[in-house]
């Protein structure tokens, strides 16, 4: 099997996998504040990467420059931490059907990205599936569209922003992932992104209110699944793609997790499917196969 198999693979399991964490997570979100839900998993990525790195022994610790050290730290410190936060904010003052159309920005932030760091090239059928997919979220969202918030733009901005960061964090580590072991690059990613969280708990007054909720043990199983699926097993599938393929390509194909989430919301919370919740699929799913074939 070609590594461009091995890739299409991984990237199709990372968005089924964290399709799956994200229904954990809106279970948990019931009980639990955005921040507490994305902290708990973070913590929950973190210690999963280190026991396995401890099983897995020393020589899983490489020794290398410290540069690049420091771009991991920075690439988990802006992309985990802050770009994760600012679109947690985003998705508060949003809503959540709102929010996953802003969240659509990852895709064409990626590309570009991709195109004017990375060298890559992009063909017209990769441009058209990318629209597809696109055009498929936003279908699936606007069911969601309860209102339009007063601090839209605000909330625009701040999602904007969070997809931004976390593609800075994917561009600046990108030529790292084939060089090194892939369950070390995320252990230190996640050292940056918690150490971002613990400088923002230490300016916030009310620490209390971040965490409200998880003393429940309930909650904490809920969230430690969804933190298990989402931070370690689709992060690890994520990564192996992104040193394997193309990360314009990647950009697009991630973005069928919406289509999952819609699948397993039927099946898991018995939401209903709409006519634009099947137009959507079909338009996303053909994205992705164009994709994909470019």
């Amino acid at each position: 099997m070609s590594n461009f198999h091995i890739g299409i693979i991984a990237i199709l399991l990372s968005s089924v996998i964290w399709a799956l964490a994200i229904i954990f997570f809106r279970l948990s979100s019931e009980k639990l504040t955005n921040f507490a839900v994305n902290t708990g998993k973070n913590v929950v990525g973190f210690t999963a990467f280190s026991l396995t790195l401890l099983i897995l022994g020393k020589r899983f610790f490489p020794d290398i420059p410290p540069n690049h050290y420091y771009l991991l730290l920075v690439s988990g410190f802006i992309g985990i931490g802050l770009g994760d936060l600012l679109f947690i904010r985003s998705l508060a003052i949003l809503g959540a059907g709102l929010n996953a159309i802003v969240g659509c920005l990852y895709t064409p932030f990626l590309i570009i990205g991709a195109v004017l760091f990375l060298g890559e090239s992009i063909s017209v059928l990769l441009i058209i599936g990318g629209i597809l997919v696109i055009g498929g979220i936003v279908i699936s969202s606007l069911d969601k569209i309860e209102y339009l918030p007063d601090k839209l733009w605000l909330g625009i901005f701040l999602g904007a922003m969070g997809m931004g960061l976390t593609v800075v964090g994917v561009i600046i580590i990108k030529h790292l992932l084939s060089q090194y072991n892939l369950f070390w690059i995320n252990w230190i990613r996640f050292i940056g992104g918690l150490f971002f969280y613990l400088i923002y708990i230490g300016v916030v007054r009310d620490k209390k209110a971040l965490f409200r909720g998880l003393r429940n043990r309930h909650n904490l199983k809920v969230l430690f699944v969804g933190g298990f699926l989402g931070a370690y097993l689709a992060i690890i599938m994520w990564t192996l793609s992104l040193a394997l393929l193309d990360a314009s390509l990647v950009a697009v194909v991630n973005q069928l997790t919406v289509i999952v989430i819609i699948a397993l919301a039927y099946f898991i919370l018995k939401e209903p499917i709409t006519l634009k919740k099947t137009t959507a699929v079909f338009l996303a799913i053909s994205g992705a196969v164009l994709a994909v074939f470019s």
